[in-house]
């Protein structure tokens, strides 16, 4: 019964917002793209089957940094929109 308990307490202290699941990724998609010209970088002969293993590895790690720039900016007065967003906001 308290394993049940635990679960559920779990999963709802974990439920993000639309908002948060948008910042989410894009912190994701920011630490991939860094991290590929890295990877790439020290690795240019690695095929497709080891950068997405590699990237595996690194994922959470990347994304937790890129999750902290993107709110070091955000205190800097930068804010970050989709295309669609921005295009919409211009006019």
């Amino acid at each position: 019964m308290e394993d049940t308990q635990d679960k559920t307490a779990a999963t709802t202290a974990k439920a993000r917002t639309p908002e948060q699941k948008a910042r989410r990724k894009l912190a994701r998609k920011m630490a991939l793209a860094f991290w590929k010209v890295e990877y790439l970088k020290a690795n240019p002969k690695a095929d497709k089957a080891a950068l997405k293993s590699a990237w595996g590895d690194a994922r959470r790690a990347k994304t937790k940094a890129a999750l902290a720039a993107l709110r070091q900016m955000e205190k800097e007065g930068f804010r970050i929109v989709p295309a669609i967003e921005a295009s919409r906001e211009a006019a």
